[in-house]
């Protein structure tokens, strides 16, 4: 019977509303898996919970999936059977669309018991509880007991708990709780995490800064976290993840310039300006482009257009043509592949920037529209016409036309 409801429409009414039908089933459904556990109906019922959250009114989720998705999270903690945490990543959809009322009353002490150590039957169902933690600081006030647990969390004895805290709660928090109290209790949890022994702790701790940065006052950026970051660059992101932190530079450089601004942070007041701010960036980049690992290349070529611009406005302009032509030469396919998918980008800001990048960019051009390998052209002609009008079509005014 759960089957038929999976996926259908026939319990669900336009304004987004369960009929009496698809309630007594969905009741007596979860009942039987409450007296007997069963993998293939939990899976099933699951899905069931997964098309209902999509598709009823927020309020509906409060009042018909809710106490039952809640039930169901329960009784996954007490089997170790691997269907159990499936539910956990339902429950974070539900709380991305329920009504925010539910969100209070029993989830709070549910969460607690989920991510403690001596009730949690294993570290899987505690990692998800961290990311339902997440969920649930990005849409609710949290009470400052929860906020408690979770700044113990971030300190947990396992360090991919710490790690998940940085990932899925620290940005959250940034956004759902007090800018002050988040300044005054979980800042220094963060800046605590970005020297954990364990490197992958650290490199959470690093991406979440970057997800924050938008967030926080200009004063407390510059003087306790830009430091940290910046020394993490130089040390070219030493025991970590590479592929990942070279990917995040272009996102990195982005948000610092929309964050300071071309100018920089009080520059007249002996500030830092843009350029100081984005030195650390700029060898690391380019040390990119020769490096020995494809992946690393490739992370940096995904990042070129934004790379690019932000070095124009440093002035880093022979840099910038540099790392276009050395990646349109790449002896790897994916990488030439890469650059010619986004070197429409790459000639806006060129046409815009001066002889130099422009003319680094017309030769790639030209290299890749006769590449060897058929991908690395056709990748090339997706936005052919808006590179070709860009680099090599002068924008010069049209002559009037005399009337007769």
């Amino acid at each position: 019977m759960l089957r038929s409801l999976v996926g259908s429409e026939m319990c669900i009414r336009d304004r987004g509303e369960m009929d009496g039908f698809g309630r007594v089933m969905l009741s007596s459904e979860f009942r039987r898996l409450e007296r007997k556990s069963d993998p293939d109906l939990q899976e099933h019922l699951d899905k069931t919970f997964q098309e209902l959250i999509k598709k009823l009114h927020p309020q509906q989720i409060a009042e018909w999936v809710w106490p039952f998705l809640l039930k169901r999270a329960e009784l996954a903690l007490l089997t170790d059977s691997p269907p159990g945490p499936k539910v956990l990543p339902v429950l974070c959809e539900a709380i991305a669309r329920v009504a925010p009322d539910a969100l209070h009353g029993d989830l709070g002490g549910k969460l607690v018991e989920w991510t403690s150590v001596s009730s949690a039957k294993n570290s899987k169902l505690r990692f998800l509880g961290c990311q339902a933690l997440g969920a649930v600081t990005r849409r609710t006030q949290l009470e400052p007991e929860m906020v408690q647990h979770c700044l113990e969390l971030c300190q947990d004895s396992d360090y991919d708990i710490r790690a998940e805290m940085c990932s899925k709660w620290i940005p959250s928090a940034v956004k759902g709780l007090d800018l002050k109290v988040f300044t005054t209790t979980v800042l220094p949890e963060l800046l605590e995490l970005i020297e954990d022994e364990m490197p992958d702790v650290r490199q959470a701790a690093y991406l979440c800064i970057i997800d924050t940065m938008p967030f926080l006052h200009k004063q407390t950026l510059v003087s306790r976290l830009l430091p940290k970051v910046q020394e993490m660059v130089r040390e070219n992101f030493q025991e970590m993840n590479r592929v990942k932190c070279i990917a995040s530079l272009g996102p990195l450089a982005v948000k610092l310039k929309e964050v300071f601004g071309h100018s920089g942070y009080d520059p007249k007041q002996g500030g830092p300006r843009f350029v100081e701010i984005l030195s650390p960036m700029q060898p690391v980049f380019m040390s990119t482009l020769t490096d020995q690992d494809q992946q690393v290349r490739l992370a940096s070529c995904r990042n070129l257009p934004a790379m690019v611009s932000i070095f124009c406005k440093a002035g880093w302009n022979l840099q910038a043509a540099e790392a276009v032509s050395t990646f349109a030469s790449d002896m790897a396919d994916p990488v030439r592949a890469t650059l010619a998918a986004g070197l429409h980008h790459v000639a806006t800001c060129a046409r815009r920037e001066g002889e130099v990048l422009l003319a680094a960019a017309q030769e790639a051009c030209q290299l890749l529209a006769n590449d060897s390998v058929g991908e690395v052209r056709q990748a090339l002609l997706g936005e052919l016409g808006v590179v070709l009008v860009t680099l090599f079509v002068q924008n010069k005014p049209s002559p009037m036309v005399e009337e007769s």
